[in-house]
């Protein structure tokens, strides 16, 4: 995402959740494609793995738990 110009701060990592900190001026419009375009390039996402946008970081993590009614999940 760096090469393609997104401005990101360093990543803190662990074995369930990449953090991704980004300046307050920045909102998730300005670096949804360059989000998209990495993730593919790496093969698509994990199965059952969450991207969140949060003001001044974007998260990619793997729930504990689906937070999803199950009869909505299922569908």
């Amino acid at each position: 995402m760096v090469s393609r110009g997104a401005p990101l701060g360093p990543l803190e990592k662990s074995t369930t959740h990449i953090k991704m900190e980004l300046p307050d001026s920045v909102n998730f419009n300005d670096v949804q494609d360059d989000t998209e375009a990495c993730a593919e390039r790496q093969g698509g996402p994990p199965r059952k793995s969450s991207l969140q946008y949060r003001p001044g970081e974007i998260i990619f993590y793997l729930p504990k738990q689906c937070l999803l009614d199950a009869k909505i999940a299922a569908s």
